[in-house]
């Protein structure tokens, strides 16, 4: 009696053993979820709160003047980070504003504070460009190589909330220009097995097939010109590509959107 009232109790220890792990599993799968089935509806990003104090760019607060020119050793926030992170985190339902703080990606002050600098955002996107690699049907747009090393290279150099300008409309070739503009601001939403609207802006045959198609529906929902306002407003949600960018993406596309 002894003997199986001892086998009872050790079957069920392994059956509490074997539902947390399972419960555990589920948990780290449904995590993983909410990161990727999101639907591509940006939330529009949420000023940081200045501070009073001296702000070098790693306490929040706002970024000091931008420099004449950009550094090339060195990654700007509001440069390349914050477009970048807003394109692949920040919708409507993942880690928009509506989403609970903890996980928030839409300012510095959010991405810094939660995830920034502890590598829970770099590893988050490790998973989503993991998860794609195996499952290349997923419909989200996972990140690429380079923009992970440009995310890790930021947060080696301090997760500063820099900026720099240094923007030339006499240059606007595809390669050097154009295509990490679209990457940055654009591909996080239109790109994948199921782009945002129809609209693929993945490669440079498909967004001349966009450009050939709809004429002026990309320049103008950059510019914000009739009409492609309101929910037609690109990148949807968020604040408008600086001028420079626009003048530069104009140009390209007038001078034939050549693979340059």
């Amino acid at each position: 009696m002894q003997d199986y009232v001892e086998l009872l109790y050790s079957t069920s220890e392994d059956s509490k053993k074997k539902s947390f792990m399972q419960t555990s599993v589920w948990a780290r799968h449904l995590f993983l979820i909410s990161l990727i089935f999101a639907s591509c509806v940006h939330e529009l990003p949420v000023p940081d709160v200045p501070n009073n104090g001296n702000n070098n760019g790693g306490n929040g607060g706002t970024p000091p003047p931008p420099p004449a020119t950009c550094s090339s050793d060195t990654v700007y926030f509001s440069n390349t980070i914050l477009p970048l992170v807003n394109s692949l985190c920040g919708k409507s339902g993942c880690h928009g504003t509506t989403y609970p703080n903890a996980f928030q990606m839409t300012n510095y002050s959010s991405i810094v504070s939660h995830i920034g600098t502890s590598g829970r955002l770099s590893h988050a996107l490790n998973e989503m460009a993991d998860q794609k690699s195996e499952n290349p049907n997923l419909n989200y747009t996972a990140p690429t190589s380079e923009q992970l090393a440009l995310l890790n290279k930021w947060i080696s150099q301090g997760a500063k909330n820099n900026i720099c300008n240094s923007c030339d409309t006499t240059q606007f070739t595809y390669a050097a220009i154009i295509s990490p503009i679209i990457a940055t601001y654009c591909k996080g939403c239109h790109s994948g097995s199921a782009p945002a609207a129809g609209v693929d802006l993945s490669t440079i045959a498909s967004i001349q097939s966009e450009l050939a198609n709809n004429p002026g529906r990309l320049l103008g929902s950059i510019q914000w010109t009739a009409p492609y306002t309101g929910t037609k407003e690109m990148p949807q949600g968020g604040s408008q590509l600086p001028t420079c960018y626009i003048t530069q993406i104009k140009k390209w596309i007038q001078a034939g959107a050549p693979n340059n």
